[in-house]
């Protein structure tokens, strides 16, 4: 069984990862052995349900997954010597995540809506402008929508039972839609000038509405 190697990736390719280790396990029948195990995938882990299992190892990979392209970049961060197979992350993990164990969507009354409209980065350009997000939040509010903020400082737990009890997620491709995909709640992804490719790429097999941008998204809710 290789071992792999983990990546400085954002919460939403941690939470990819954390798929993909355990799928792995599952299909070879053995627990999928992590060298230097990024601290958010082992919280992560626990939290879905899969019959597979992922176990820290202290040796070095036989096998660096990566999602840098850039071999400097891959050497600064894993000096050892041994073969890099760097793959975009969006095409490995776009295989429909796994359930969370604690707590599944129900098709509800509800009138909260779980929103995250700004990236972790502030370079980040698939949010949206602070002006069209703070219009959304008013539309929705008069409309008789509670709207709830995730992501930090909530815990992953809290963000997860939050979803499950919303009507719906609406925002960008990120960490927090990721495991909404788990909870199962409706999730409505934004694409603000981002590649018509990009969602259908990172999100393949876990079913979505996209919208071009938050006007879009109001003209549904708001009628």
């Amino acid at each position: 069984m290789p071992v792999y190697t983990t990546f400085k990736g954002g919460f939403g390719d941690a939470w990819g990862a954390a798929n993909y280790f355990l799928r792995l396990s599952e299909e070879t029948g053995e627990p999928t052995k992590v060298f230097n195990l990024d601290p958010r995938i082992r919280e992560i882990v626990p939290l879905l349900d899969s019959v597979g299992s992922v176990v820290e190892v202290e040796q070095s990979a036989d096998v660096l997954v990566h999602s840098h392209r850039d071999p400097s970049v891959l050497r600064t961060l894993y000096p050892y010597q041994i073969p890099p197979i760097v793959i975009p992350w969006g095409v490995v993990f776009a295989r429909e995540f796994f359930k969370t164990k604690i707590a599944i969507w129900q098709p509800n009354s509800s009138r909260t809506i779980a929103i995250q409209l700004i990236p972790r980065h502030a370079n980040d350009k698939k949010g949206c402008p602070a002006e069209h997000r703070a219009y959304f939040c008013e539309r929705m509010k008069s409309a008789g929508y509670e709207v709830a903020e995730m992501g930090l400082p909530a815990s992953i737990v809290e963000n997860i039972q939050l979803a499950s009890k919303a009507q719906a997620f609406i925002g960008i491709c990120s960490g927090m839609s990721h495991l909404c995909y788990s909870v199962r709640i409706p999730v409505h992804l934004l694409r603000n000038d981002q590649d018509s490719n990009t969602l259908a790429i990172c999100h393949q097999g876990n079913p979505h509405r996209e919208y071009a941008n938050v006007f879009d998204v109001i003209r549904e809710f708001c009628p």
